[in-house]
């Protein structure tokens, strides 16, 4: 398996699950990739989009998530957008999907723009209040997929101690080349944790790739 099949897997044994991409990674791809290994397990799929960061993802998403299935919070193009505190909006949130019958998937997008609009002690205010929506809902799962690049150590430290499951995306240089890779910080698979693998997207495909031979090549999985 690859590294996203492994984190989709393990994210459908425990949740919340943390996505951290760099600047330059396509996370939509990743998301609609991640929603075609796990979509048969759900009876419905919400975006939960803040700052209208869904409108960067619909166009790759779109076929997988309904438009009537987006929880819009600060959006500035929407008619019905949440905002207030952090104990609103998640309370919102929560009674609102709790309603909702059958397993859920909860996808949370935008948080970094959170953390740029309202600050750091904000963004580590609400996330534990995101990761923690299954207190209102038993059977819902929650996935936040954020740019981390800007946030600091510290912050991070705590983004990951209320994640069960951490996929990181980042691009580094080897040999004048930039390579996007993948490591799954923790899952249920401790035998494949800070494994590393490098991947490229083609014809709308991640293909991923190990390293076998340290700078002289990559090996196609």
């Amino acid at each position: 398996m690859n590294p996203l099949q492994i984190f989709a897997i393990s994210s459908l044994k425990n949740s919340p699950s943390l996505i951290e991409v760099e600047t330059g990674v396509e996370e939509g791809i990743f998301i609609k990739k991640y929603l075609e290994v796990v979509r048969d397990e759900y009876e419905h799929v919400f975006l939960i989009s803040f700052f209208d960061a869904d409108k960067f993802l619909l166009t790759q998403i779109g076929e997988l998530i309904s438009k009537e299935n987006i929880i819009s919070v600060f959006g500035r193009h929407e008619d019905k957008s949440i905002e207030g505190s952090a104990p609103i909006i998640t309370g919102y949130i929560g009674n609102f999907l709790k309603k909702v019958e059958g397993r859920t998937l909860a996808v949370v997008t935008g948080l970094c723009f959170y953390y740029t609009m309202v600050g750091e002690e904000n963004l580590v205010g609400i996330y534990p209040r995101i990761s923690g929506l299954d207190r209102y809902k038993a059977d819902l799962d929650v996935l936040t997929v954020m740019n981390v690049e800007m946030f600091s150590e510290k912050v991070i430290g705590i983004l990951r101690s209320f994640s069960y499951n951490i996929l990181r995306l980042g691009i580094e240089e080897r040999d004048d080349e930039f390579l996007r890779y993948a490591i799954l910080l923790r899952s249920a698979f401790p035998e494949e944790n800070l494994k590393k693998w490098y991947y490229k997207i083609e014809h709308d495909e991640v293909v991923f790739f190990n390293s076998k031979s340290g700078c002289g090549g990559l090996t196609q999985l």
